[in-house]
């Protein structure tokens, strides 16, 4: 992941965190010096066994009875042969798959959602009642 994904990525990730969506990133970016060529086939054939796997999309929201992927690019970046192989599985599926180059693009998506431009803060309200329905509980 360049300098600029990532940036892009954090932004992405912090306006997701104060709406309280629910998501997480994928670690898929290992990089390894050539210095410990060694163990790092070594750490990769772990990693592999483990379940990692080129081309993961770079977050996966959760939302109520959805599961969104999404891929962070810089406006020129091109997605690599297993990103698209990834994201061609995921849509088999019937999953979400989304490319964001920025976070307008995370918050434009957020707006669109069923049509309404306030399903941001509709994802956001449903989390509060929750949390306030579980408080509640807990009081008594």
């Amino acid at each position: 992941m360049s300098k600029d994904e990532h940036n892009i990525q954090v932004a992405i990730v912090e306006y997701m965190t104060w709406k309280r969506i629910e998501h997480f990133a994928v670690p898929n970016g290992v990089f390894f010096n050539a210095e410990s060529k060694n163990k790092s086939a070594a750490y990769m054939s772990r990693l592999k066994k483990e379940g990692f796997r080129a081309g993961v999309s770079d977050l996966v929201i959760l939302l109520p009875k959805r599961v969104v992927f999404a891929e962070v690019k810089t406006e020129k970046g091109k997605q690599n042969e297993n990103q698209k192989e990834y994201q061609r599985t995921v849509e088999k599926l019937g999953f979400e798959y989304l490319l964001w180059r920025s976070l307008d693009d995370c918050i434009k998506w957020l707006n669109n959602q069923g049509g309404n431009n306030d399903n941001g803060n509709r994802i956001l309200q449903r989390r509060e009642d929750r949390n306030t329905r579980d408080m509640e509980e807990t009081k008594d």
